[in-house]
């Protein structure tokens, strides 16, 4: 406590603590006179804002004599100051951590969010934003089923798992409908979220349009690729460039081995060749090596008869 001429009247044995003193040693002292340095900062302008309006004043403050953040609250009276404090370093070291955490969130490229035991975003970054195209003030309390278009069960199962604590972690798919209406891919890696009132879940969301996009192709030439194959009336082949093991046949080349395709299938090069005909291994060789060939060939088929052909080969990739 202090009087009207900020003189100490009083301390309690926590603020001599803090200060690293006694109050024999600073009772009828000047608070601007034994703490210089200190209060010659905002303390003072908190201290006489107080005497001034009569009003009670809080504010927080590190303070090197302590060594502690500090947060004051000031009751002013007629005839003084009184003084109430409370360190608060462990709740400014978790802000400064939750900062560090709110920057990190805001520099990555790919979607963030966080959801509470009611199901309801509680935290989204930019990009996450940006990619459903909400703002942060209404996305913030909506459900996540005003963003889902579709939602495999299998990964919702799995989402399900995750909230109740069954799982660690998992990675799933859905189709997210954006503000406009467009709908789009995503994958999301999904963890728990603890809360002080419960446990959420939150996760990381990446767009893969372009890459379902580019699978879709692979299977759309994949098709053609066996449509040709297939429907191709000379016997092909299909060896593995590195073992040479067949890993491809058509119907042609089963009726001319008299085998079944999956016979054919895991058959090296040279089991289709009788034995003292190196030139259509040599030239399967050739065409591993990126060279386009053409040869005379033989192959054996079953019951130990052979059929000459002409071979063209080639390098897949």
């Amino acid at each position: 406590m202090l009087d009207d001429e900020w003189r100490f009247t009083f301390l309690n044995e926590r603020t001599e603590e803090l200060l690293d003193t006694s109050e024999g040693e600073l009772l009828g002292v000047n608070v601007w006179e034994a703490f210089p340095r200190a209060m010659q900062r905002s303390y003072r302008e908190y201290f006489e804002r107080a005497m001034a309006s009569q009003e009670p004043v809080v504010f927080e403050e590190y303070s090197e004599t302590a060594g502690s953040w500090l947060e004051l609250h000031v009751y002013p009276s007629e005839s003084g100051l009184s003084v109430t404090f409370q360190d608060i370093t462990d709740r400014k070291e978790r802000e400064r951590q939750l900062e560090q955490y709110e920057t990190i969130v805001e520099t990555v490229d790919d979607g963030i969010y966080a959801v509470n035991e009611n199901d309801e975003f509680v935290l989204v970054n930019d990009a996450f934003c940006e990619m459903v195209g909400w703002d942060h003030e209404d996305l913030l309390g909506e459900h996540p089923a005003a963003i889902h278009e579709e939602v495999p069960s299998r990964d919702a199962w799995l989402v399900d798992q995750v909230a109740a604590g069954e799982l660690e972690s998992a990675t799933v798919e859905a189709t997210l409908r954006a503000k406009d209406g467009s709908v789009f891919p995503v994958e999301g890696r999904v963890r728990p979220y603890p809360l002080e009132t419960g446990t959420g879940r939150c996760g990381v969301v990446r767009d893969i349009s372009e890459r379902k996009e580019h699978e879709r192709e692979l299977r759309a030439a994949r098709e053609r690729y066996q449509t040709l194959v297939q429907g191709a009336p000379d016997p092909i082949f299909v060896a593995d460039a590195d073992s040479g093991e067949i890993v491809e046949t058509n119907s042609a080349a089963g009726s001319l081995r008299r085998e079944s395709r999956e016979e054919i299938r895991g058959l090296r090069f040279t089991d289709l060749h009788p034995e003292g005909r190196p030139t259509g291994i040599e030239s399967c060789s050739s065409a591993c090596a990126g060279k386009a060939v053409r040869c005379p060939s033989s192959t054996t088929a079953r019951p130990s008869t052979s059929s000459r052909r002409r071979a063209n080969g080639f390098r897949s990739r």
